[in-house]
């Protein structure tokens, strides 16, 4: 989701400001308005970890909703949907795109494995455990891997070891 957001930015070509904190003041709204600031990108990693608070929500609401009337494009990207405020979701006029990562596909892991995986002795017990999971990121691949190409030991005992937890399958009703 990160390295989408950054290539967004970039590929943009508009000057970008990352948010990393929180703002719950009309400070904000008054810079992002500000005629000299032009069009720009506004970028909110992790967005709620940072906007949980009603204060802070109620502010990127504000903005959102034009307080700032402005032609600026907004990132978010966000781990948990479930966390954030439920007034972002289902109203494109606050947020327009959304995309859903469900992990990599196959071909992708395959091809990761194949070209940062060392020991390749590994590779079959590595595929055992990833499929242990319901959603593979590139975090849990490039970790277990560079666990894996530090030590020369099994995917499955670098899993233990680490913070994997696999996700139990289950059906929402």
């Amino acid at each position: 989701k990160t390295n989408d957001a950054k290539l967004l930015c970039i590929k943009s070509g508009m000057p970008v400001i990352i948010i990393d904190e929180v703002f719950t003041d009309s400070n904000l709204i008054n810079f992002l308005s500000s005629p000299e600031l032009g069009s720009c990108v506004i970028f909110i990693d992790e967005y709620e970890k940072l906007y949980t608070e009603a204060d802070a929500e109620l502010l990127i609401l504000q903005i959102l909703d034009g307080a700032c009337n402005s032609k600026h494009l907004y990132l978010l990207t966000a781990n948990e949907v479930r966390t954030i405020n439920t007034n972002l979701l289902n109203r494109p006029s606050r947020i327009f795109y959304r995309k859903v990562y469900k992990g990599l596909d196959d071909n992708v892991i395959n091809d990761v494995i194949k070209n940062e995986l060392i020991y390749s002795k590994w590779t079959k017990e590595l595929h055992d455990v990833l499929n242990e999971f319901i959603t593979i990121t590139f975090d849990i691949l490039m970790s277990l891997i560079d666990e894996i190409n530090r030590y020369d030991e099994s995917p499955r005992t670098c899993a233990k070891l680490m913070n994997f937890v696999p996700q139990p399958i289950y059906v929402q009703i």
